[in-house]
């Protein structure tokens, strides 16, 4: 696609821009942002400045493109469709404005991501101290042989315990956290909440931080399998939360797995 040169699109004024600001939330707004940067740097496009990029010559050839390369590079099923969907969008807003045509608006509609499956959660329950113990326990063992995977699970599931739901988790960039809060504790900056990280909490996301980086961006980053941390953070989205929580529970060898909100209710109310 490229930059900007004399086609339509210079006339006014640019339609990525439009798009974002007909989204109702900022984490919206932050997700489509993510999804298109995505989109760039794997047709190996400029993302310095997205509202410039030549949206206009978008194909259905670059979102088949877009997928294969989402599907083979191990994304979760829900970023893959997340990241069509924002495409399929912004080419009807492309369209609208007589910027695409019809037949190409047609095509690009026309391609669709991976069914997803969305497993049905247990009934909540309570973990008991031995559970936890063997979940953070796998989580360390990991860890102590080089697998970021340990590490970054780990402040995950400590962000859950302090009380933030999957979304929430899954939605974090470096901008939401409060490195310099008193008493040197991390705070969370949530819509419409602060939260205040205890020891563990801090200890945990402070590991992470220290293999992510402090670089801008979504504070999560996948991990390919042979323990390849993948860089810049390329985000988390709360069905990968989810399955975080099942993978956890199958490796720590719980007899039953748990999910986000478990750990949420065992630490708020246990």
């Amino acid at each position: 696609m490229g930059s900007p040169d004399t086609d339509a699109e210079h006339m006014s004024p640019p339609a990525v821009r439009d798009y974002l600001q007909q989204l109702g939330s900022d984490n919206s707004r932050r997700a489509a942002r993510q999804a298109l940067d995505r989109t760039l740097r794997l047709l190996g496009e400029d993302t310095s400045d997205m509202e410039a990029t030549r949206w206009w010559r978008l194909t259905s050839v670059h979102l088949k493109v877009v997928r294969r390369h989402l599907i083979t590079s191990d994304y979760s099923t829900a970023t893959i469709n997340l990241t069509l969907s924002v495409l399929r969008a912004l080419s009807r807003v492309l369209n609208e404005r007589g910027h695409l045509s019809d037949a190409r608006y047609k095509g690009i509609t026309g391609v669709k991501g991976p069914r997803i499956d969305f497993p049905d959660e247990p009934d909540v329950r309570f973990l008991d101290e031995d559970e936890i113990d063997r979940v953070f326990g796998s989580c360390r063992e990991e860890a102590e042989r080089g697998d970021p995977a340990g590490v970054r699970d780990a402040a995950v599931l400590r962000l859950l315990c302090a009380g933030l739901r999957r979304e929430e988790v899954a939605g974090l960039t470096l901008d939401d956290l409060d490195l310099d809060a008193e008493e040197s504790n991390i705070v969370v900056q949530l819509e419409e909440r602060a939260v205040a990280l205890e020891e563990d909490a801090c200890e945990a996301l402070e590991a992470w931080l220290n293999l992510r980086g402090f670089d801008a961006g979504p504070l999560w980053s996948q991990i390919r399998k042979g323990g390849h941390l993948v860089l810049p953070p390329t985000g988390m989205s709360g069905q990968s939360v989810f399955n975080l929580c099942r993978r956890r529970a199958e490796k720590a060898g719980l007899s039953r797995t748990f999910t986000p909100h478990d750990l949420r209710r065992t630490f708020r109310e246990g």
